[in-house]
């Protein structure tokens, strides 16, 4: 009964300082991470939404699964399905970079309207990189 008493009590204490500790880390980290003038920065640049859709310039059709990144950062999305895509940029001037496999990657700037259509060409050069390799086995 004693024994279970102070596992008891020793469990909690160490509950209540992992917590405190847990929360001093996330307020520090957060505050050496992103500095207080560049968290108000970024919060003022990300208002821009660009959304808009991607596809082949060939036909028309949607293209699903398009990267589309902001240059020279790792910040992007994919298309939908249905080739449409939303993002959040910093600024009108922001670039946006545009590649899918077998297009020619296409590079926009996002610009003041909200609404940015794309047409991604077809790159003949990559079509020939293409291999296709077969694994298994088929009875008649």
């Amino acid at each position: 009964m004693y024994l279970r008493k102070n596992l008891l009590y020793l469990t909690s204490r160490i509950l209540q300082k992992t917590i405190v500790c847990a929360a001093f880390v996330a307020v520090v980290s957060s505050a050496v991470v992103m500095p207080s003038h560049a968290r108000a920065a970024t919060s003022e640049n990300v208002d821009k939404r660009v959304t808009g859709k991607v596809t082949n310039a060939a036909n028309g059709e949607a293209l699903p699964g398009v990267s589309v990144i902001i240059k020279g950062t790792t910040n992007g999305t994919t298309t939908d399905v249905n080739g449409n895509y939303s993002l959040n940029v910093p600024d009108e001037n922001t670039i946006l970079v545009f590649s899918y496999i077998g297009f020619l990657n296409q590079e926009v700037v996002a610009g003041k309207g909200a609404s940015l259509n794309v047409q991604l060409g077809t790159d003949p050069k990559s079509l020939n990189t293409v291999v296709v390799v077969g694994y298994g086995t088929q009875k008649k």
